[in-house]
């Protein structure tokens, strides 16, 4: 990410990598990690890796290039997410894109639902 866009990420998320399932099909998560990133407020219909129509409210830039799926477990800030609702806090990953920019380097886009159980 160019330098003069990572000083304007000054907001962070925690995510939790999905490590599998339970012998009740509950999903379970390995050790959370905290990244640097710019959260917006864009209100975007995307195509998803199933092919299905979804909603996303929220866009997050992460100045890192981590390894994220649409099944890990993102948490925000109340203060991000703007209320204190588990859907809000942990909204559903609904597309990750891997970006880079004019000078190669790489991040991570991801796009927010949180009127989508998260897990």
């Amino acid at each position: 990410m160019l330098p003069e866009l990572v000083g304007m990420c000054r907001d962070y998320v925690t995510i939790a990598p999905r490590l599998g399932l339970d012998a009740f099909g509950e999903p379970y998560f390995g050790e959370a990690r905290r990244f640097r990133c710019r959260i917006s407020g864009q209100k975007r219909v995307l195509v998803n890796m199933q092919g299905d129509q979804v909603l996303s409210a929220q866009r997050v830039h992460l100045v890192a290039a981590p390894a994220v799926s649409e099944h890990d477990l993102m948490t925000l800030s109340t203060q991000d997410a703007g209320s204190t609702e588990t859907s809000a806090i942990h909204p559903r990953i609904a597309a990750v894109t891997r970006v880079k920019d004019d000078l190669g380097r790489p991040h991570v886009v991801l796009d927010l639902n949180p009127w989508s159980r998260s897990g």
